[in-house]
């Protein structure tokens, strides 16, 4: 059986170490509404209005939350996802 770890990819010019920053924001997020991240992820994936896929997107949000301010990252944004191993 394959096991899968929510991860955070820079996109642009984000350095792994604030796209690891953004993640912290994410898992926070889903601990603090007690929501698994990969049922929100499915849910982005099925059913795009629903209210786990909201989830899914205020994550997002709140990982890209730590470019705001910095000029260098204003083509850029962080993006959640699994990897699987």
């Amino acid at each position: 059986m394959y096991e899968k770890e929510l991860i955070a990819v820079g996109v642009g010019d984000v350095p792994a170490w604030l796209a690891d920053e953004g993640l912290e924001l994410a898992v926070e997020y889903f601990e603090d509404n007690s929501l698994s991240p990969q049922t929100c992820f499915e849910a982005k994936n099925d059913q795009s209005d629903s209210e786990l896929a909201m989830h899914w997107d205020k994550a997002e949000k709140l990982t890209n939350n730590v470019l705001l301010g910095d000029s260098r990252y204003d083509n850029s944004m962080i993006s959640l996802d699994f990897d699987v191993y």
